[in-house]
């Protein structure tokens, strides 16, 4: 699983690099074998005019081609890659579930389990 991290006017320091390797392979690496890439961007909203507002967001690339995108606000840098991967990994599990009921609604039902009613 490859790790992509881009920021626009927050300052990448050793110490937030680790910090958000650490908390997305934390949340996404049950998932390795269907994600290809994870790519984080962060952003000062406000910019160089000052405020405290990172805009931070987390898109999944699945080996299929498919694309999961998350969004979060917050004050802070690790505030924002925080939550964001606390809802990454929420819309994982509910996406590679969804897919694992489907491919079950596809297989051939055994005689034995047909219902009359």
């Amino acid at each position: 699983m490859l790790l992509l991290l881009v920021t626009y006017d927050v300052p990448l320091t050793p110490d937030l690099q680790s910090g958000v390797e650490r908390r997305l392979r934390f949340a996404a690496d049950r998932f390795a074998d269907h994600v290809r890439e994870i790519s984080v961007n962060l952003r000062d909203v406000n910019g160089r005019k000052g405020g405290i507002d990172i805009l931070c967001h987390v898109s999944a690339k699945f080996h299929n081609g498919d694309r999961v995108r998350v969004e979060q606000r917050s004050a802070t840098a690790m505030a924002a890659i925080g939550i964001a991967a606390k809802r990454l990994r929420r819309v994982l599990s509910r996406r590679i579930a969804r897919g694992a009921r489907s491919q079950c609604a596809d297989a051939a039902i055994p005689p034995s389990e047909y219902w009359y009613g």
